[in-house]
């Protein structure tokens, strides 16, 4: 439910009450007194002592008695907690003469149907314990609607008033409603509100802009209305008081009252009017104010003939002073009565000594201002870059040396050299120098820091904007490690060693080969290096792409004419990898120069071996897998694939072999092993000449090997 201030409407008050619904209470919740009227339904818990020890719960049934074993039957509908005890008492003497203690106390209670009509959000009947307050039972209904009274809720009883609720005697002094229980068909009627009006501005109970609804009885008014609302905020206008009302015309009319009880007596208040109390603009001006590097800054009183050194003094003399006040200006900002403002100058010292020309009179309303010395100071730094763990700018400090700026930075990385770095310095005005610094003297260890090294020439103390560099050791690799993976003996990755810097070396160490593999197509990928500065990021990447997107358009939608990827080659592109078009028989010969060396992060992969080759492009049957014989051509295995197409050029073919070769000359007379690729590139693009991309098709082998394993 959206609140008053959302939806533009006053509050009504007392309303609170009912935000979220209590629920009925339960027999654990509520300990009934004696003067309780006992119905059925209800549990007692009996217990005795003495010639009868009896611990026993007794419902009282329907018709409104109660059965004790081994003593008989007793009524005690209609009869209140206390009378049933005298009447169990006295059947329990009769049997029994000997009982020392004797307790009865409800347990559970009966529950009663009780109907709730009138102006509420949900009338009906309610099944409820009978000791249900009259705010639960409303809570249950939501509370008064938006038109419901607050003040003369009534209680009935077969058409008769048992007893009216007034709902702010209960919220706002803390009367209970205590009367009546509720019995099966009462009825709890809330009636159309009487005369309400709406309090604004500064009451104490009306914070919202829209106002809050007050309801008045007949003979209370103004002072009741302002009772309500808790009394005017500290900030309302202690004279008047205004009244707002619109007449049957449409015409709205505002009339003063004044804020005494007379006033209030003598004001009539009518439905729908609006009290309002107006706030009064506060008038601070004997005073004089202090801000900025001061001891006590704030407001003070202001008397006539003070001074700055008056203001400045709370005990003895410029106490309100601090060490890191700047001493020679402080500042007065002067406001006049019309709001118009004047900055007057004064030297802090020259004030305190009593110096006429700087300990100025002070007016009314006068704020004095004292600076931090620190403001006036350029902030001065220093910094320390390298492989550390907090490298970084850091204030500047006097007496600061090298080893306290490595300190703050933190432990050094493993690539870091922990032989030299550099102290670069740059004076102003000055000449730069350079100074190497011996950081195995300088950096702290867990046994030690160098605190007392005090050597200018190894540990020296550093000037502002000072910069230390610590540098990475070229020599240092973290476990370099390949992977192999495929048809060899045992497949992993490898951390390299001094037996297996090269390919063979590796392969060895692997297991070999297995029975399946076919060595001449083992694809080798090498990690991309780091771009060169002045090279243009990712172009052999574009140069790659270019080429797949040119064998994705090999298929033409018939109805349309717009090329077609192919849903082989869809999705491939060019990664962070390269292939290395390796001789992988002549690296695992004997001749130890044609072996390949090994870099941290390469893979190899060893297929499967295969009897097939893949042809793609502009042949009848693209994209398909033939089994070849041993001196198969080119110009066989594309009469195997149904011969080109009429896009197809032919004098761009090219042959990719399994290792990763490009043929680029006599391609139709060349032989195709297993594990080839042909690819038939269309006439359709003359923008880019395909020997412009040749270096980029390499990838393109590990498509082949990746559809044969």
């Amino acid at each position: 439910m959206d609140g008053p201030a959302a939806t533009g409407r006053p509050k009504v008050l007392a309303s609170d009450l009912f935000v979220s619904p209590m629920p009925a209470p339960k027999p654990s919740e509520v300990r009934m007194g004696g003067d309780y009227p006992l119905g059925p339904g209800d549990q007692l818990a009996l217990t005795t002592f003495g010639s009868l020890t009896l611990s026993k719960v007794l419902t009282v049934d329907r018709g409104g008695k109660v059965s004790v074993p081994e003593v008989g039957i007793a009524t005690v509908a209609g009869l209140t907690l206390d009378g049933a005890r005298t009447a169990l008492r006295a059947l329990l003497a009769r049997r029994h003469a000997g009982i020392e203690e004797f307790s009865l106390e409800v347990v559970g209670l009966h529950d009663v149907q009780v109907f709730v009509i009138g102006d509420v959000p949900r009338p009906g009947s309610y099944l409820v314990p009978g000791v249900t307050s009259a705010v639960s039972l409303l809570s249950l209904a939501g509370g008064p609607g938006p038109e419901g009274t607050y003040r003369t809720i009534q209680h009935l009883r077969g058409g008769k008033v048992l007893r009216t609720l007034d709902l702010y005697a209960l919220r706002f002094q803390g009367e209970g409603m205590r009367g009546p229980t509720f019995q099966d068909g009462d009825c709890l009627f809330v009636p159309l509100a009487g005369r309400r009006i709406t309090l604004a501005g500064a009451f104490r109970r009306s914070p919202e802009p829209a106002g809050t609804l007050v309801e008045l009885k007949d003979g209370e008014g103004a002072a009741d209305a302002v009772r309500f609302a808790g009394g005017l905020q500290a900030t309302a206008s202690r004279i008047l008081l205004t009244v707002q009302r619109t007449s049957p015309d449409g015409i709205t009319g505002v009339t003063d009252i004044s804020n005494d009880p007379r006033g209030l007596a003598e004001a009539r208040l009518f439905d729908a009017d609006t009290l309002r109390a107006l706030p009064r603009r506060e008038r601070a001006h004997q005073f004089v104010e202090t801000a900025g590097a001061v001891a006590v800054p704030g407001r003070f009183a202001f008397r006539e003939g003070m001074k700055v050194h008056d203001l400045l003094t709370l005990r003895t003399p410029g106490d309100q002073v601090l060490p890191r006040t700047y001493r020679r200006r402080g500042e007065i900002l002067r406001t006049s009565p019309d709001g118009a403002t004047r900055l007057l100058a004064f030297d802090v010292d020259g004030a305190l000594r009593r110096d006429p020309r700087h300990d100025l009179m002070l007016e009314a309303r006068d704020r004095v201002s004292l600076s931090d010395v620190a403001e006036l100071r350029r902030p001065e730094t220093v910094t320390v870059l390298g492989p550390l763990a907090r490298p970084g700018t850091y204030p500047w400090h006097t007496g600061m040396r090298a080893s306290d700026l490595l300190f703050l930075a933190g432990v050094p990385d493993l690539r870091a050299s922990r032989r030299e770095a550099e102290l670069a310095r740059f004076p102003a005005g000055g000449t730069g120098a350079v100074l190497r610094l011996d950081l195995a003297r300088l950096l702290p260890t867990e046994k030690g820091a160098p605190v007392n090294l005090d050597d200018e020439a190894v540990n020296p103390v550093l000037a502002p904007f000072d910069r230390v560099t610590v540098y990475e050791d070229p020599a240092f690799q973290l476990q370099p490690t390949v992977r192999i993976s495929g048809q060899v003996g045992r497949p992993g990755s490898y951390v390299l060693g001094p037996d297996s810097r090269t390919l063979g070396q590796l392969l060895r160490r692997a297991g070999g080969f297995t029975s399946e593999a076919m060595p001449a197509g083992t694809v080798f990928l090498r990690s991309v290096p780091a771009p060169v500065e002045g090279v243009p990021a990712g172009a052999s990447e574009a140069a790659v792409n270019d080429v797949l997107q040119r064998l994705n358009e090999t298929r033409r939608d018939r109805s349309s004419g717009k090329p077609e990827p192919s849903p082989l080659l869809h999705g491939l592109l060019a990664g962070t990898t390269r292939r290395l078009v390796v001789d992988v028989p002549a690296a695992i010969s004997a001749d130890p120069r044609r072996d390949v060396a090994l870099q941290d992060g390469d893979e190899i992969h060893v297929p499967r071996r295969t009897d097939s080759v893949f042809v793609a492009g502009e042949v009848a049957s693209p994209y398909a897998t033939f089994h070849v014989q041993a001196g198969d051509r080119v110009k066989d295995v594309v009469k195997l694939a149904g011969g080109y197409t009429r896009n197809a050029d032919t004098s761009q073919v090219r042959l990719l072999k399994a290792s990763g070769r490009i043929v680029d000359e006599g391609v139709a007379r060349a032989v195709m092993e297993p594990g080839d690729t042909l690819l038939v590139p269309q006439r359709l693009r003359k923008d880019i000449l395909w020997q412009d991309s040749l270096l980029a098709m390499t990838p393109l082998a590990v498509l082949w090997n990746a559809i044969s394993r």
